[in-house]
């Protein structure tokens, strides 16, 4: 009636750890760019992306690493976006204060 056998329990290895790290990072650097300054976001996405590069290359199937692959890339794009368009704003502003200076 009842089984004997073990449960089946995947021990995480190395790849696996790696994947999940990708994984984080690249949540991480979407929250991180909505809550504070971008280039943390862009540091984390950055890291996240040469993490998951490896894992995909390693591990086709792997579906986190496909996954924070994807999210990091996001993340690269999203804050460079945002990065480069608050120092086009910041441009804007000097070059509209500078006729009041005199």
């Amino acid at each position: 009636m009842y089984s004997t056998r073990e449960p089946y329990t995947e021990k995480p290895g190395r790849e696996q750890k790696r994947t999940s790290l990708s994984f984080i990072l690249g949540i991480l650097s979407l929250i991180f760019l909505i809550v504070s300054p971008q280039v943390i976001s862009l540091v984390l996405s950055i890291i996240g992306l040469v993490i998951g590069a490896k894992d995909r290359k390693n591990d086709a199937e792997c579906i986190y690493g496909e996954a924070g692959w994807i999210m990091s890339l996001i993340g690269v794009v999203l804050s460079s976006l945002m990065i480069i368009l608050g120092l086009i704003i910041i441009v804007v502003l000097i070059a509209a204060s500078v006729p009041y200076m005199h």
